[in-house]
């Protein structure tokens, strides 16, 4: 339910960016072809149509490239979170430990924790 919810919210803010950049190409005034250089008269038509699109999905991309790894981060911060505490370990304490070795070793640390604690974990208490 809650990848539905969180699909939903990606795809409005992906329609909201392209409302926008729409929005924004139809405010752009015609190009005087006087005021264009000889090399770039082949691209004058092109370059009010295309500037604001370029910077919506450059925007996009973005917001992308930086939600994912965030939203994957969570996810196994939780996923630690519960498997820690259903073997009896302290569970805020490895995601503490795996925040830190995110943010200083970045995505190496994310794994070599995650490794780290397959290997050390407990079985699971009855």
């Amino acid at each position: 339910m809650k990848i539905k919810r969180n699909l939903t919210i990606l795809l409005i803010c992906f329609l909201i960016t392209m409302v926008l950049a729409t929005i924004a190409q139809a405010q752009v005034d015609t190009v005087d072809e006087s005021d264009v250089p000889d090399w770039a008269k082949d691209w004058a038509d092109f370059i009010p149509v295309l500037g604001p699109t370029i910077v919506a999905w450059g925007l996009l991309l973005c917001c992308a490239l930086f939600l994912i790894p965030l939203v994957i981060a969570i996810l196994i911060c939780i996923w630690l979170y519960r498997d820690a505490e259903k073997r009896g370990k302290q569970g805020v304490l490895w995601v503490l430990l795996l925040i830190l070795a995110t943010i200083f070793l970045n995505i190496i640390g994310l794994i070599i924790v995650i490794i780290v604690w397959l290997i050390v974990r407990p079985p699971i208490k009855g």
